[in-house]
Parts: C-alpha cells; sequence; structure tokens
C-alpha cells in the first residue's frame, strides 16, 4: 500500500532551503558531510 501525502513548503523548511540554496549556487551532486550553514538554524528551528 502506497500513501501519498502534499508537504507545503513550510512544513519541509529544511528541503526548501537546501533547494533554495542548490539553485542559488547552481551546484549538481554535492556530498555534505556536515550541514550547510544555510540550513543549520533550520536544523535547529525543527
Amino acid at each position: 500500500m502506497v500513501y501519498v501525502r502534499h508537504v507545503f513548503r513550510e512544513e519541509n523548511k529544511i528541503a526548501n532551503g537546501l533547494t533554495k540554496m542548490m539553485f542559488s549556487r547552481l551546484l549538481r551532486n554535492h556530498i555534505y558531510m556536515e550541514p550547510p550553514k544555510e540550513v543549520l538554524q533550520l536544523l535547529h528551528d525543527d
């Protein structure tokens, strides 16, 4: 059985922040060993 649920950007701030960061820097296939500083606050708030 598969369940599909829509998640608003406001509810998924970390994924949204990473997406914005990738598009603004035009990075492709980058692996992070630590959270980028741009999303550290989002991780803390979540």
